[in-house]
């Protein structure tokens, strides 16, 4: 998935650029607040509705 992959380009620059700790730390909890959001939203939106998801 594309949240996978924007991981492992982060843990790539994270080894290739010595990007700094926090930065890294910083953006891996945005992504794991991006997909604990994703999933909250699909639980509270009804079924009946459709919703487009990326």
């Amino acid at each position: 998935s594309a949240g996978t992959a924007s991981v492992w380009v982060i843990i790539y620059l994270a080894v290739s650029n010595r990007l700094d700790a926090s930065i890294f730390v910083w953006w891996l909890a945005v992504i794991v607040a991006g997909k604990v959001g994703a999933e909250l939203i699909s639980k509270m939106t009804p079924p009946s509705s459709t919703t487009t998801t990326t």
